[in-house]
């Protein structure tokens, strides 16, 4: 599908019958946006939401928490810092800057259930992810959550009463690391740390690596060769 501006980055978003996608311009052209896509008429519709008009230097990832706002990430090449910048869907302009880090974040994640956004903080001295509440833009943490390494991305999962798998694979699909998650309730969440190394021990070179969650029910029939269940993936990128 030939997208109207740019060329897309980040994770996107289906909301109804819509694909929507952001669109990085250059820094401070504020060119670019977050594109919707038509799922039924596999067409592009154009920007719904442009750079200038929610406040955003240079667009990253972006989640939507209510019918009337979302929040995207903002980029500048000034000091390479990251803006964490709510904005309304109804009108498509900005609302608020609720928080400024040094250097670049990937993603922002959002949870339903709690109504919290998450915010991976790589900021060199106090890297983690940080907690803000979704309809008030308020934060709830008064530092970050540690993660061991300088946060990009963060993803929100809500596993199976039966527990599951989360693998960690390198770009040629070799396994690197592995966690067997916890059996728990329905939907209970659950917080893994990498700490940057494979399963000997050995310091992951830099590059793209990708992450598959496995559902308790989908991983025992993934390792037995069988069908698939319920499966999430993301990706991490390690910088030296």
């Amino acid at each position: 599908i030939e997208l109207s501006w740019f060329e897309p980055a980040f994770a996107m978003t289906i909301e109804g019958r819509r694909l929507y996608v952001s669109e990085p311009g250059g820094f401070y052209d504020q060119a670019g946006g977050i594109e919707a896509v038509d799922l039924d008429a596999l067409q592009a519709l154009g920007l719904v939401y442009t750079e200038k008009a929610v406040g955003a230097a240079q667009s990253g990832g972006f989640v939507f928490v209510l019918p009337t706002r979302g929040y995207i990430l903002s980029h500048t090449d000034l000091l390479q810092s990251s803006h964490l910048v709510a904005f309304s869907r109804t009108m498509g302009t900005f609302l608020a800057e609720h928080f400024v880090t040094f250097g670049l974040t990937e993603e922002v994640a959002f949870d339903p259930v709690t109504g919290f956004v998450y915010f991976p903080d790589n900021e060199p001295t106090t890297f983690g992810v940080r907690v803000f509440d979704a309809a008030t833009g308020a934060q709830l943490t008064a530092a970050p959550i540690g993660t061991g390494l300088p946060a990009t991305g963060v993803v929100v999962a809500r596993g199976a009463a039966g527990g599951g798998r989360l693998a960690l694979y390198d770009v040629s699909g070799r396994p690197v690391r592995t966690w067997e998650t916890r059996a728990g309730d329905e939907g209970a969440l659950e917080a893994v740390a990498w700490d940057g190394r494979d399963a000997a021990g050995t310091r992951a070179a830099p590059g793209v690596y990708f992450l598959r969650l496995e559902s308790g029910a989908a991983a025992t029939a993934m390792r037995n060769g069988a069908g698939g269940g319920p499966v999430a993936t993301g990706r991490v990128v390690v910088v030296r």
